[in-house]
Parts: C-alpha cells; structure tokens; sequence
C-alpha cells in the first residue's frame, strides 16, 4: 500500500519521470487539462488562493523576476486582465490604496521623479484622449481655486450634455466642445454644482464672463 509518506517520497526520488510522463499524457490529451479547470474551477480557486497565502513572498518574488525577464509580455497580460476585470481592478487598487495609503503615496512619488519622461508622455497621451474630462477638471480647479462651494463630477457633466442634447444653452447651436458655464457666476457667490452649470458654446460663454444672466441678456439686447 502507497502511504502518504511513501508516496512523498517516490515523487521525490522520480521527479523528472513524472514530469515528462505527465507532459507526454497532456500531449495525447490535449483537453484534459481544460476539462479537468472547467469541472473543478471552486476547488482550483480555493487552493490557489490557499497556495498564493502560503508562498507570499516566494509568488512576489517570481513576479518580480518575470516582469524583469519579460516586460512587454507582463504588461501586456496585466492591461488585458485590467481591461476584462474593470471593477475587480478599481476595487483592488483601492483596497491596497486604504491598507497602505502612505506606503502607495511613497511609492508613487518615487516612480514620478525617476521616470519624469515617462510620465510626461503618460500625461500627454490621457489628456489627448480624454479631452473633455480633462476641461471637466480644469474646471473643478478653477472653483476651487475661487473657493467655491459644491462640486460637479464629470459624469454629472456627462449628463448635463445629453439632458442639452450638446446644444448651448445661450444660442441653442449643436457642437462638440461645450464648455461649463456657472449661471451665477463663481465670482458672485455661485455653486460649483449641477443646479448651476449649463453647457455653452466658447463664445457665449466668453461673451457672458462673469456677468449675471440677466443683466448679460440686457446688454446683448441692447
């Protein structure tokens, strides 16, 4: 009878027998492994999971080593699964974010001031691909700078534009590029915030300033 001592040690005595036994079976069964994933998958997980807890620092260090070794591959592997897995990656980063806050700031900061063209051309590229939200937070800026009250998210802005239909609220013309218009103007006292926001065009919006709606009304019909 094969104890489970016994059986230990005949795999360590045999262990390249095994492997290449075993990677022979896979290669005339070229399914089993998938099948075997598919009917098993919450007691692979489990055990996974049980493995990764166990050999923590062992499974980093790896990582850490094929990331060097292959670079183009890990990031390329790492941008696929962020991209299948949105949510689970948002939240994953901000549990590690709350468990480690002034670790994370740390480790950010280092990366900013060592790798400055990096992040440059990082900045660059998401800024020409996410023009709006970026008018979005120059905006924020600006009201905080004025310090005023409320805030407006960029989806709330979002929303702003289609409840518009991306017209200008002044002229009524449709067009891409509507910038935030504050209806009482920050200057004035008025609310960075949703009830007093509308989207205009550069020129109404120019042509307003920081005049209260009605008294610009007054002057254009002048």
């Amino acid at each position: 009878m094969l104890t489970p001592t016994r059986g230990a040690n005949y795999r360590a005595g045999n262990r390249e027998r095994l492997r290449l036994e075993a990677a022979q079976y896979r290669r005339y069964n070229p399914d089993v492994g998938a099948r075997y994933r598919a009917t098993h998958k919450a007691g692979l997980k489990k055990s996974q999971r049980k493995w990764y807890i166990a050999n923590a620092e062992k499974r980093k260090a790896y990582s850490a080593w094929y990331r060097t070794q292959h670079p183009g591959k890990a990031s390329a592997v790492s941008a696929r699964w962020r991209a299948e897995h949105a949510e689970e990656a948002r939240e994953r980063s901000r549990q590690r974010y709350a468990a480690d806050r002034k670790g994370q700031v740390a480790r950010a900061r280092k990366w900013r001031e060592e790798n400055p063209d990096t992040l440059k051309a990082t900045l660059a590229r998401y800024r020409a691909n996410h023009p709006e939200e970026m008018r979005v937070r120059a905006q924020a800026a600006r009201a905080r700078k004025s310090s005023a009250s409320g805030t407006y998210t960029f989806d709330e802005w979002t929303a702003c534009l289609a409840l518009w239909d991306n017209c200008c609220a002044y002229c009524g013309r449709k067009m891409k590029g509507l910038t935030q218009d504050h209806v009482v103007p920050l200057s004035k006292g008025g609310w960075h915030c949703g009830l007093n926001v509308v989207p205009a065009c550069k020129p109404c919006n120019s042509q307003k300033g920081v005049s209260m709606l009605r008294e610009w009304l007054t002057m254009e019909g002048e």
